[in-house]
């Protein structure tokens, strides 16, 4: 919405893969949301909380579901080594694609 509307595309401020990393982000923001926030997951102990340990598993969840399904054969359209190289520039709160052009 704030590339098309905001002017961010009428300004050519966004490169190929700018716009590629946005696509990627909008579609994993949030992927597999339960409802609840972190708060309540840690609070209660959830199996979200444990496996990630108690550190972000929100977001840590939305990274990890998400790249189980870019890495499904028929949803691979980096490439598995291209993507496996950027994962390490991947936080779950910020998607640095800039680092991933030297892959």
């Amino acid at each position: 919405m704030l590339m098309v509307h905001g002017g961010v595309m009428k300004s050519r401020g966004a490169d190929r893969l700018s716009l590629l990393a946005s696509y990627v982000a909008a579609l994993v923001h949030d992927f597999e949301h339960s409802g609840v926030n972190n708060d309540f997951l840690i609070k209660t102990s959830h199996d979200l909380a444990i496996t990630y340990n108690l550190q972000s598993p929100l977001e840590n969840h939305h990274l990890a579901a998400s790249t189980r399904v870019f890495l499904q054969k028929q949803y691979q359209f980096l490439g598995v080594r291209h993507f496996s190289l950027c994962m390490p520039f991947m936080s779950p709160s910020v998607y640095l694609f800039e680092s991933c052009t030297r892959c």
